[in-house]
């Protein structure tokens, strides 16, 4: 794989460091808590990146074509917390000791990924994709794709998660493998 070509977490962490300094600005100038189109970019830029990392997957690995990986990133400002997930992978924020789930698992069995699987000719059986596969969205998994978009059978198109944070949250984010 060429990493250069993955210049857009760059390019996302700049955004990141963009809205850091805009909103700090309008929070202590004007009192203004959150910019939802600030969010929205980066939210936008993180789905983007999922189905760019899987395209360069597909045309770059030497991989076989039943070979996945569920992914979840991170990204943690002074003001927000995105979490972009794919797949069954976890991501809990800790506050006073609890675990707080900033990620979602995405399995066959859910209704919106169930009705994506068999728009695609799909099925879901025993709670995996075509009776095999046990998680809907994930990198690779070739096998069950037909094209790199959000409509297939298994996407790696993410959930993305923006919590806003506070004084209460500790500094702890943990993520899983399953």
């Amino acid at each position: 794989i060429n990493w250069m070509r993955y210049k857009r977490l760059l390019e996302i962490q700049t955004m990141v460091n963009s809205q850091i300094f805009t909103m700090s600005l309008l929070k202590e100038k004007y009192h203004i808590i959150s910019l939802g189109y600030f969010d929205n970019l980066i939210k936008f830029a993180l789905e983007e990146t999922f189905m760019e990392i899987d395209t360069e997957i597909l045309t770059n690995v030497n991989t076989s074509k039943n070979i996945g990986s569920c992914i979840t990133l991170v990204i943690i400002t002074p003001i927000v917390i995105y979490c972009a997930n794919s797949g069954d992978s976890r991501t809990i924020l800790i506050k006073n000791s609890v675990g707080i789930p900033l990620s979602k698992d995405h399995k066959p069995e859910d209704y919106i990924e169930k009705q994506r699987i068999e728009n695609d000719c799909g099925f879901v059986n025993h709670n995996r994709v075509n009776g095999r596969l046990a998680t809907s969205r994930a990198l690779g998994d070739f096998c069950y794709k037909k094209c790199i978009d959000r409509t297939t059978m298994v996407t790696a198109f993410p959930d993305v998660s923006i919590t806003e944070r506070n004084n209460e949250y500790a500094k702890k984010v943990m993520g899983g493998l399953d």
